[in-house]
């Protein structure tokens, strides 16, 4: 009785181990046809936004229709203006917006308002903005200005006669593509809008060249002579 048992023990075992298999199989094949299904329509979405995407690109259609130069100068204020740090070395430093208005300005060290004069605590260049302190500020102190300063204006007007909405930003003379995370202005579909008012001053007969950018890669170039 004992081998009988034994024999069909062993008979028995092959029809099992192949009932397993087949099953570890087809769970295996069900995985992996679930797997490729879910790929599949992860890239099927992905291609339908890069299509998306794309139409939208190739659907821009905008312009600069209109630009103006103010040239009768309007003056602006500048207030704690981060003029620099000091270093314990240096004693000249620039203000970002010349040339200043006469007596309009207040240089301050540490917050405390500095005087001006050769036997006093710096000197001015108006036309460049230019400071040279009489004493060298010391290492680490943070220097500001109040000032006022003159300039133009230019006004650029973009219209948008495409089927998308854009994002724009226009620039003067820099051609070089701005970056996303900076000021962006929208602009809807089938409207006119004007960039925001830019100080800048430029001579008579002087070329400007304005760029305006969307933030999906596309440009419109103008030259504009200065009246």
């Amino acid at each position: 009785m004992s081998e009988k048992t034994t024999s069909r023990s062993r008979a028995v075992s092959p029809v099992i181990s192949a009932i397993i298999i087949s099953a570890v199989v087809l769970a295996c094949g069900g995985a992996v046809w679930a797997f490729s299904q879910g790929a599949m329509t992860i890239t099927a979405e992905d291609y339908a936004e890069d299509v998306i995407e794309m139409t939208e690109v190739i659907s821009e259609r905008f312009i600069i229709e209109m630009v103006w130069y103010n040239d009768d100068p309007i003056t602006v204020a500048v207030l704690d203006e981060a003029v620099g740090t000091g270093d314990g070395n240096k004693t000249i430093f620039y203000l970002d917006y010349p040339p200043i208005v006469n007596e309009s300005k207040t240089i301050k060290i540490n917050g405390i308002a500095q005087i001006q004069g050769e036997n006093e605590d710096y000197t001015i260049d108006y036309d460049n903005g230019k400071i040279t302190f009489i004493t060298i500020p010391g290492i680490d102190l943070e220097i500001t200005a109040d000032y006022k300063y003159s300039t133009n204006q230019l006004n650029v007007w973009i219209f948008n006669y495409g089927s998308v909405d854009i994002e724009v930003k226009v620039q003067v003379w820099d051609l070089t593509c701005p970056a996303a995370e900076d000021e962006w202005i929208e602009i809807p579909s089938n409207d006119m809008v004007p960039f925001p008012t830019m100080n800048l001053s430029a001579n008579f007969g002087e070329e400007l060249n304005i760029v305006a950018f969307t933030k999906r890669g596309n440009y419109a170039y103008y030259e504009y002579i200065v009246p």
